[in-house]
Formats: structure tokens, sequence, C-alpha cells
């Protein structure tokens, strides 16, 4: 049998400039190893979020074109280590992609590296092969001209999304910050102005409507670099929704077989042999990460946080279950944000992918990129027992957003080991494969019509039409239920499934934002039992925080999601008092407000 791509490829840390980097290392696996590497250096912020599918595809046909490849995540981003707030963002991500440069020449033996970079990567990526001055060529997706109408974009999103925090310099753009030093620091940047020769061969691929890149190819030519330049208009990677996002083959294939035609020479001897696993990396004071590969023939992949002194064995380890599609960093790097603060007051925190999501393959016969993979308790079973195995834990705590909530719900209603249970935002509790996302947009869509009715009455036939139409579906919806549940024939029914984990001894914890569709859906699901069911007699908890979003932003909401969660954790699952003094965040109102609001 022909091994997998995540089989082949080897997950690693690697010293950056600044600290622990984490990257993957893609071998060759064709018939022919050529002799140039290649570097992925991937964009900044949402943009990173959803071009991670597409970079990971992309790496396994550059290593299946005999190419040897490294893609990474900055300093601060991703699972790398740092936060994005420190200083130098700038010249630290091009030292790191000069670190992840080394890092490939030593792991395969290779000394002709060449780059691919979307967006503000592939402006980082080019501003470092004029200064390394040795790179063979550079590929260059959508780049960012000059930095200053990145900023302007960035600033543009950030209002956009309602999540820009008030009286602040920085950006947050959808939970990302760009602080006012690194905005300075990007505002320099004009790749026009360029004056030293990057590469003997660039490609320039444009997916987007911008059209602008034409003028970068021109400085590049000034510069006597032989430069393709290419319009792949309806490829982008990051202008979708990530659970609907295609993997855009044409420019894939595109920028496959212009490497290839510009790397033909092929190496004479192979590139040293790879250990897949690597042992546990130091990423902060009294922090060390691992990643784990588990599940059937190790398919599945995740990152595990514990405290430099090892996990205590009275606490539970906490499982952090995909939130959607995106991989196990969570929107916003939520789900490293948790995984590291929980680490460190002596929890072991596996943030994992399941299948088909991230860096686990799929099931054989399923598609990837699934919300609800068929797979998804025993996904989370597989991810319990790993922590069973390596660190001796046999309770759980299962903690996921949205989609990762129903997981978590599902995988507590037959898996004795989960003792609690946190659900960020849940709707349905239920996997409904065909139906789950649309109903999520229809609910959105709904609330946000009766809001402006009240506000501003629709001023034309297609708004009311569509505002009618909204209205039936979830009226429809909602007498579906109420009949199904009347006649007997709805097959689950939470108000069962919450009393069993009640009796089972099972705590849970709904934190909801004030703004989310869930809110609406759990009466749906609970009926007129809400109210003796969520209570703390039960073991039920719930939290609403204040103009919290569906992926709690503002950055300040995630903040008391944080503590909230956290003090849950304290209160019910309490490590040595000796940790405790690490719950305290500077920033953060104290417990007792949070609570009240």
């Amino acid at each position: 049998m022909t091994p997998s791509p995540v089989d082949r490829a080897c997950a690693t840390h690697f010293v950056g400039s600044a600290g622990s980097l984490f990257g993957w290392y893609h071998p060759p696996s064709g018939p022919a190893v050529r002799a140039t590497g290649i570097v992925l250096c991937p964009p900044f912020g949402v943009e990173y979020v959803l071009s991670h599918r597409t970079y990971r595809h992309l790496a396994e046909r550059l290593g299946e074109a005999g190419f040897p490849t490294l893609r990474f995540d900055y300093h601060g981003t991703g699972d790398s280590a740092g936060d994005q707030r420190d200083p130098d963002r700038i010249r630290t991500w091009r030292l790191d992609i000069l670190r992840a440069t080394r890092e490939l020449r030593s792991r395969s033996g290779l000394t002709e590296v060449g780059f691919v970079g979307l967006r503000l990567g592939a402006t980082l990526a080019l501003l470092e092969a004029a200064e390394q001055g040795d790179v063979a060529s550079v590929v260059l997706w959508d780049p960012c001209l000059t930095g200053w109408a990145y900023v302007r974009e960035m600033t543009y999103v950030a209002h956009f999304s309602s999540s820009q925090a008030p009286d602040t310099a920085d950006c947050e753009a959808c939970g990302f910050v760009l602080t006012a030093a690194t905005q300075r620091e990007l505002v320099s940047i004009d790749l026009r102005q360029l004056h030293r020769k990057p590469a003997p061969k660039a490609l320039i691929i444009g997916t987007s409507r911008r059209g602008k890149e034409r003028q970068l190819a021109e400085t590049l030519q000034s510069l006597g670099v032989e430069t393709t330049h290419r319009r792949l208009s309806g490829c982008s990677c990051i202008e979708m929704d990530p659970h609907e996002a295609a993997v855009p083959d044409q420019l894939l294939d595109a920028t496959v077989a212009w490497l290839r035609a510009s790397h033909p020479r092929l190496m004479t001897t192979p590139p040293p042999a790879q250990a897949r696993r690597c042992g546990p990396t130091r990423i902060a004071e009294g922090l060390w990460e691992e990643a784990v590969h588990f599940g059937p023939e190790e398919r599945l992949f995740g990152i595990v946080s514990s405290p430099r002194d090892g996990p205590t064995g009275t606490l539970p380890a906490i499982v952090l279950l995909n939130a959607g599609c995106i991989h196990r960093v969570g929107p916003h790097q939520l789900y490293v944000t948790m995984a590291r603060h929980w680490a460190r007051l002596g929890y072991v925190v596996l943030r994992c992918d399941l299948s088909g999501l991230g860096d686990s393959l799929p099931a054989p016969g399923r598609p990837e990129n699934q919300m609800f993979p068929a797979s998804a308790v025993a996904d989370a079973a597989a991810a319990m027992s790993i922590l069973g195995a390596r660190y001796d834990a046999g309770r759980f705590v299962l903690v996921g957003l949205c989609s990762g909530a129903a997981v978590g719900f599902q995988a507590a209603r037959v898996d004795q080991r989960v003792r609690g249970l946190v659900m960020l935002n849940p709707a349905e509790l239920y996997f409904d494969h065909r139906a789950a996302h649309t109903y999520a947009v229809e609910d959105f869509e709904f609330r946000r019509y009766a809001r402006c009715v009240v506000w501003r009455p629709p001023h034309s036939p297609r708004d009311l039409a569509r505002g009618l139409s909204l209205t039936c579906a979830k009226v429809k919806r909602v007498a579906q239920r109420a009949l199904s549940r009347a006649l007997g024939a709805e097959p689950v029914d939470a108000r069962v499934d919450f009393r069993n984990l009640s009796h089972r001894g099972v705590t849970i914890m709904l934190v909801y934002g004030e703004d989310d569709i869930g809110r609406d859906a759990l009466p749906l699901q609970l009926g007129r039992d809400l109210g003796t069911l969520v209570s703390p007699d039960q073991g039920v908890w719930m939290e609403v925080l204040h103009s919290a979003n569906h992926t709690f932003l503002p950055l300040a909401t995630e903040k008391s999601l944080l503590l909230v969660v956290t003090a849950h954790l304290l209160a019910r699952h309490p490590p040595g008092s000796g940790r405790i003094e690490a719950l305290a965040l500077s920033d953060a109102r104290p417990p007792s407000q949070q609570l009240a609001a």
C-alpha cells in the first residue's frame, strides 16, 4: 500500500528567531527527487486560516513532484510559540523564513531553495529572498505590493467584521491583531521600490480582481528577473467560507508545473530518512508541546500542551474539538490560547483535528473538509485514548465551539470516560450532515432581518420577499420538530440525554455569545424543560457573554470567555492551590463582574 501524504510528512518543531516554530516537512515521494527544496510562506490572520488546507495540498503535490517541501507557522501564529502582539513582527517573520530555509536544507541535504508565498507571505518571501541573495526562484500568489495598502485592507476588514476594539490604535481584523508598531513596519514596505534581485526566476499569479501585480512584474523584470505573470481569476483560496472552500486545483497545477519546468535538475543521492515523531518541545516557561499521531493507522493528528512538571494525576485531561472546518488552532487561534493557558494551570490539553480536517486524513472512502465527519465520535474517543496511553489520563473534559460542541456532546453520551463538557455557542446538538450549515445561515439571516424590521422596515419588495421566505423557513422547522416530538418520531431527545449525563455526574457548561443563533436553538431542543435542566442543581451551567459574536470576538470578549471557562474548570476540577494564581489576567474584569454580565 502506498503511504498516505500525512504518513509521509513529518511534523517538526525547530528553532526560530524568537522561539520555537512549528512546521511540516514533506519529503519527496515521487520516483525522482528534485535538487531544489521549497519553503511555503503563509499569509497572516484570517487569510492564514483560510489557506491552511490549500497549503497542505500544495505541499503534498510538490512532494509527489519530487520537491522536498517545508510549510511552517511564523512566530506568534498558528502552532508556533509567541504572541501576535510581540514586538518586531515583520523583522521576526522575515528571520523565521530564514530559519525555515535552514531547516529545509538541513532535513533535505539540499542547498538550492525556492519560496512560495500568498498575500503578505508573498511579500515577506520576496523581501527575504532579496536579502538572502541565494534563492533559486519565487512564486508569488496575489502579493501585497505595499504595506500601506495591506494595512488599509485589514483596517476595512476590522470595521466590517465589527471586531475592532474601541479606542485603540491596534487593528483587530477577525481576531488577528496588527499592533500600531507592526502597522508602522508594514507602511515602510513597497515592493515596487525593490533594489536587489531576489531570484533568477519568478512566477506571479493574480487570482483577485485587483490586478495590480503587473506593476511588480515590471519591477522584477527591470532587475533582471525572468518573470512570468499569469492571471487565474476565480482561483483564490482565501475569498470563501472555510466550510465550503474548494482546493484551487488550477492554481496548484500551474504552480507545480512552473516549478518543475524551472527546476529540472535531479538529485543523485536520496535525501536522508526522517523520523516521523518529534519529542516534547519547550514553548515557554512552564509549557511544553508535542505533536501526536493517533487513531486508526495514525491518520489523526493533534498537538498536546502540558505543564513543565508533567500532568497532575487527579486532573482530567482536556480535548479541544474542531470548530467547524477550521484546523486545530481554532478561530483567531482561540484554541491555542485556551490550551496553553490551561496547561500552565496543570491540565494536559490536546487540540486535535478530526478526520478530514486540518492535518488529519479522512477515513477511507470519505470526503475531507466536513463539519461533522462520520467518524467524529470515534475520533474523539481516539483522542482520549492517546492521552490515556501517553499521559495516564482516565477522565476527560471535552471542549468545542459550534460543531465541536455537538461532537463533544455526542461523545459524552456514549463514552463513560467523559466527566465534563464545555460547549461554546452550540446550535444543533445532533449531527445533520445535510442541513446543519444551511440552518445556521438561515437562522442568522432571520435574526438579522428581524432586527432590521424593528428599526428599519423593508423598503423594497425584494427585502420583504426575502424576509417572508426566512420567516416561513424558520416556522416550518419549528413546526416539524414539534410535530416529530408529539408523534414520538424524533429519533433523539436532548432532554433525555441531558438527564442521563447529569445522573452520571458529567458537568456541563454552556457559553453563548449574546448575539449567537444557538441561543434560539437550545429552547427548541429542550422545550419546556429548559429551566429545570439548565441548572447548577443538575450540573449544568450557562453563561451569556455581552457583545460576543459566534467566535467570541472582539478579543476583549475572548478574554472574558477564557476567564469564565477557566473559573468553571478550577471550581469543578481544581488543580493544586499553587497553580491558581496563573488564572489572573491583568487586563480582565474580576470574575464576579463577568458572571454578573
